[in-house]
């Protein structure tokens, strides 16, 4: 065998090898991505491709932090028809000493006198907030929350409803479902969804968009997600908008631009 087919021989044995490698690395880097959903969308947030890298975290996956978020209905003068709002009223944490709530709209903190809770309502204009602890039992223990001034009110022995005007079987989780409907409390904001059957992403399964309400020309995306689509609701002053599923708890401002569209008169 001649010196130059060795020599070819060799070249060909070492391109071989450097294709081999080249293949296994790029297994090494597709395969995960293509396996992990939140590796996806992690990288997708950290290189810009999916919105939501500033969005802050307040809170991971745990089951004792629960947003809590009340539908008010308000008076659309421009339509004259009456508009779901979503307003998110407090987080709470089951502690080992009880129930803390921590207003979203203040730096209040109210310790309930529960243990934890299994129902919770609010008033139609979310006033109050109604917490009950064993809803099914014979030893039922109820409070109702004052949200404006946080007072804390023990419902007579054994009672689970307030003797007041409202909803109070209605719980709130069963209320605050989110497409393109979630009304900021003073109407000048609207928060939408994608149903999963019309989101198509390759990293994560819902995005949020926050646009004017009633002029639907500017859309700016804010959050992407995994997961179950959250529950979500704004802040009385229209700031923010905090929103929650399995996977976390994130609070979003209302970006700039959005303020802007706002201020220029969108909805004169």
């Amino acid at each position: 065998m001649s010196t130059s087919s060795k020599h070819f021989r060799r070249e060909q044995r070492l391109a071989l090898r450097v294709a081999i490698g080249i293949v296994v690395l790029v297994l090494v880097l597709v395969i995960p991505l293509v396996l992990s959903g939140a590796l996806r969308l992690r990288l997708a947030h950290e290189f810009g491709f999916a919105p939501g890298e500033g969005v802050p975290q307040i809170a991971g996956a745990n089951q004792n932090i629960d947003l809590l978020v009340a539908p008010v209905m308000q008076a659309d003068t421009r339509t004259d028809r009456p508009v779901r709002t979503l307003v998110a009223l407090y987080i709470a944490r089951t502690e080992p000493g009880g129930v803390v709530l921590q207003d979203v709209n203040t730096d209040r903190q109210v310790l309930l006198p529960l243990a934890s809770f299994d129902h919770v309502a609010a008033a139609p204009d979310a006033s109050r907030v109604l917490f009950v602890e064993g809803d099914t039992s014979n030893a039922a223990k109820a409070v109702l929350v004052t949200v404006a001034s946080g007072e804390v009110e023990p419902l007579p022995a054994g009672q689970r409803r307030p003797a007041l005007p409202g909803e109070w079987d209605a719980s709130l989780w069963d209320n605050v479902s989110v497409r393109c409907d979630a009304v900021s409390p003073q109407l000048a904001y609207v928060a939408c969804l994608d149903p999963p059957e019309a989101a198509h992403y390759l990293a994560g399964d819902w995005e949020i968009r926050m646009q004017v309400y009633g002029d639907f020309r500017v859309q700016i995306p804010v959050y992407r997600g995994r997961g179950f689509l959250p529950i979500a609701g704004w802040t009385r002053d229209e700031q923010a908008l905090y929103f929650q599923n399995e996977d976390g708890l994130w609070r979003a401002d209302v970006p700039a631009e959005l303020s802007r569209e706002l201020g220029v008169g969108s909805r004169e």
